[in-house]
């Protein structure tokens, strides 16, 4: 109904304004004549809240006066063709007087964990200890994306058309800053693609928008965006005390990360990096401190996972290192050292050591990896490395690492994940859910259910938008694919219990998960080996050949799990410097190991921190040596090999 009344009406255009500075005060707002054909959208309209509750944490909407990054909103402009509201948003004259730029700690006190007394640890006499830094550059996502999102009242009902990974939140932001009561606002969720979490929160700010217009004017109204989203600066420093023969004793991280001007997600963000930086080996000792910063860049935060990738990735070349210098090859180090860990245990709790060390003994023999490095730690040591005749900057790394999904189990600043179940006469199954009910992971959520109950997959209906919904929070982190299933068995086997004892419909739900004393589970494993060389012209790292091995549970639909881990590689590997060999001459080989059984962890995220982890660690054995900043540029590189001819 809603999306027939947007087709036959008039429908207004509208557009963001945003700041041009990074940091000031607004002085003066100097609007063209506007007529009756054009509307805006100011802090003053606003009748709720101009912000927007995120978690524990507030997001500004509309400024009217402190400017806190380039590129915030401060008004957005409507009209009855999106052509004349690009021309007019042109004349609008925003005036700014600039402030110093500040930067501070979100808190006094840094996130923090520790397992025994690394200061009396590391004192042991004959220890060996190692310290390398880690930088993650702010990354963003391509600003082509638009978001498109229309709203317009019908017959009493807000009704607004958009994409979103967090239909909840849009709804209670819509309602706090229009103050329409929640139960008047409709969300009709259209299919996106969102590979770094781009429909998280934006989607929520312009529908407010967009609701706002749509009252003032009394027109329904459609606004497009492509603001882009960001991945969190991070410095990490680590120090690894090692015995004689290399076996890890102790270990320190330090790491900052910049959210930019406004802080989100921070508790859950560093549950994520806890988990990735611990060591999946037993240690006497470990500390880590983690310290959220904010500055006048534009707020980040999810970027395809919460900062688990890149504490990963520092992990995996920090251990590679640490092989180098105990002159072992990196497979053979980790192989014999990785394995249970009460400390490790309790960031992330992983299972199938021995089944991993098979995988990556397999990767690595078919890789024929063990020749490669010795090969290439050979030319490491060459005074030469760009020659025109012979190409000596190469390098090949292996990594291996768990995979997680959804939220932490301690997580208490995020809706739980719910889900409510309904069986009925006739095998009839209602599955209650604000995730998305189109697309693969529906077809996963059938399987489980058929299987569990015993029911026709045709026989499992969903709810329709204008439906009241379960609250499953957002779905980010893979939690729709990974750790939804799981709820669904739980709430199937609550079924089962009283199916044949109690009369029909029997309904039950489940909400968050059992108590834990571990932040993550794990079920998945993902190896890797990459090589590359340096090209002697562009000085661009060239990426030749990836052998990627996934052990993990059961898999729903094969040729879509290998499409995305191909997928998450290849973005991955563009986004941070390097440069791809053309057609036949580069390889991707994938192999996959299923159990058949259970529903493994998202692998997602730990495919992208292997890939991180092999392609900095191939770099540095091409440059013999090499500080590590992603993404690398050629002027990076150029100046690494001018100050070793130094």
């Amino acid at each position: 109904m809603a999306k027939a009344y947007f087709s036959r009406a008039t429908v207004l255009n509208g557009i963001v304004i945003r700041s041009t500075v990074d940091n000031g005060i607004i002085d003066t707002v100097k609007l063209p004549p506007l007529g009756n054909r054009f509307l805006t959208v100011e802090a003053k309209d606003i009748k709720g809240e101009n912000r927007l509750k995120v978690a524990n944490d507030y997001i500004p909407l509309l400024s009217s006066n402190q400017i806190s990054y380039r590129g915030q909103p401060i008004m957005a402009l409507f009209g009855f063709d999106s052509e004349s509201v690009q021309l007019k948003a042109q004349e609008i004259d925003i005036s700014y007087r600039l402030t110093e730029t500040q930067h501070t700690d979100q808190s006094a006190a840094p996130y923090a964990k520790a397992f025994g007394d690394l200061d009396a640890v590391s004192k042991t006499p004959d220890l060996k200890s190692y310290t390398q830094t880690y930088d993650f550059t702010r990354l963003h996502s391509p600003s082509y994306y638009i978001t498109r999102i229309m709203a317009g009242m019908d017959g009493g009902m807000l009704h607004v058309i958009a994409p979103t990974q967090w239909m909840f939140h849009m709804r209670d932001s819509i309602s706090d800053v229009t103050l329409i009561p929640k139960k008047k606002i409709v969300i009709h969720r259209m299919p996106f693609y969102a590979p770094h979490d781009e429909m998280l929160l934006t989607p929520s700010i312009l529908a407010a928008l967009a609701a706002l217009a749509s009252i003032k004017g009394n027109y329904p109204v459609e606004i497009q965006d492509s603001y882009p989203v960001f991945r969190p600066a991070m410095h990490v420093e680590r120090t690894t005390w090692y015995m004689g023969d290399g076996k890890p004793v102790a270990e320190s991280v330090n790491a900052t990360v910049d959210q930019g001007a406004t802080p989100l997600f921070s508790e859950e963000m560093a549950n994520q990096m806890f988990a990735g930086f611990s060591p999946p080996c037993p240690l006497e000792a470990t500390r880590i401190s983690i310290q959220f910063r904010t500055s006048d860049q534009s707020p980040a935060n999810f970027y395809g996972d919460l900062g688990y990738g890149e504490a990963l990735a520092s992990t995996e070349m920090q251990y590679n290192r640490i092989g180098q210098l105990t002159a072992q090859n990196p497979f053979v180090w980790k192989s014999q050292y990785y394995g249970n860990s009460p400390s490790h245990d309790r960031m992330l709790l992983c299972s199938r050591f021995a089944e991993m060390k098979k995988m990556t003994a397999d990767l690595v023999q078919k890789s024929d990896y063990a020749r490669k490095y010795a090969s290439c730690q050979v030319l490491r040591n060459q005074s030469e490395k760009f020659s025109s005749f012979f190409s000596y900057a190469r390098g090949v790394a292996f990594a291996v690492g768990p995979g997680i999904a959804g939220f932490s189990n301690v997580c208490k600043n995020i809706t739980p994940l719910s889900v409510q179940l309904e069986l009925d006469t006739g095998d009839k199954v209602k599955v209650n859910t604000s995730f998305y009910t189109i697309g693969a992971s529906a077809k996963i959520w059938k399987k489980v259910i058929g299987e569990r109950l015993g029911v026709q997959e045709q026989n499992i209906l969903f709810p329709a938008d204008t439906d009241e919904m379960m609250d499953s929070g957002p779905s980010v982190l893979a939690s729709n694919s990974g750790r939804m299933p799981l709820q669904i068995q739980r709430v199937c086997d609550q079924v089962k219990q009283k199916r044949f004892v109690n009369p029909l419909p029997l309904v039950e739900s489940v909400s968050g998960f059992p108590a834990s004393n571990n932040l993550f589970t794990s079920m998945s494993w993902v190896g890797m080996v990459l090589e590359l060389s340096v090209d002697t012209i562009t000085f661009k790292p060239l990426v030749k050949n990836i052998w990627i091995s996934v052990l993990t549970g059961r898999i729903f639909d094969e040729q879509a799990y290998r499409e995305k881990i191909r997928h998450t590689i290849v973005t991955t590997l563009l986004e941070n410097g390097a440069t791809l060999a053309i057609g036949r001459n580069l390889t991707i080989d994938l192999t996959l190991q299923s159990d058949g059984e259970g529903i493994g962890s998202s692998v997602s995220s730990a495919v992208r921190s292997m890939t991180l982890a092999t392609f900095s660690s191939a770099l540095d054995q091409a440059l013999g040596g090499f500080p590590i900043l992603l993404p690398v540029t050629s002027e990076q590189i150029l100046s690494t090999i001018m100050r070793k001819r130094v």
